[in-house]
């Protein structure tokens, strides 16, 4: 019994490391029918401001401790879903973390300055940036990564960012580095 509760307690923590990482999240565990309610504050009491569907991705903030339960702030992401223009009025806001499943691969902004830049991973308050690629024949030939503190960076989307006028930014160049990377 003392090691199916230690093996708990370490998966709950490398949890708890991840979710601090982690730049991004999907909404899940809720029926197809239901939503996830979005929060003023981070608890369970506080007003409701919003709701996620399932499935619905938001940029991660941070996340935070309340008794039993952890809360994570988040934020509208382009998703190239629709999601941005109608949740973007209505957050930021908390929501419980069982709710979320996390990832750190996506587009950042880095001291809020907007650009193509692609985090790879994170781990340990750190996250792998590609910074640079080398394009020849349509395809990724080198990249350039540079590690940057998590608290530095803000998730602004998965699959591209929208430029000022018509189309995309980054012409959807995560595909190409996901690629090479053979992820």
């Amino acid at each position: 019994m003392k090691k199916i509760f230690i093996f708990i307690t370490l998966v709950n923590l490398g949890y708890a490391k991840y979710q601090q990482d982690a730049l991004f999240a999907e909404v899940i565990r809720i029926a197809k029918n239901d939503t996830l309610s979005v929060r003023v504050e981070p608890n369970l009491k506080s007003k409701k401001i919003t709701e996620l569907p399932l499935y619905a991705r938001v940029g991660v903030d941070y996340c935070v401790k309340n008794g039993r339960s952890t809360w994570c702030k988040v934020h509208a992401i382009n998703c190239n879903l629709g999601q941005y223009l109608k949740y973007n009025d209505k957050l930021p806001g908390w929501v419980n973390s069982k709710y979320l499943k996390f990832s750190s691969r996506g587009y950042v902004a880095i001291r809020g300055k907007r650009s193509c830049n692609y985090a790879i991973s994170c781990g340990g308050g750190k996250c792998n940036i590609v910074t640079d690629t080398t394009i020849r024949n349509g395809e990724v030939t080198s990249i350039k990564i540079k590690s940057y503190p998590r608290s530095i960076l803000r998730g602004i989307g998965e699959l591209d960012i929208p430029n000022d006028g018509e189309g995309y930014s980054c012409n959807r160049i995560n595909f190409k580095i996901d690629k090479f990377m053979h992820f």
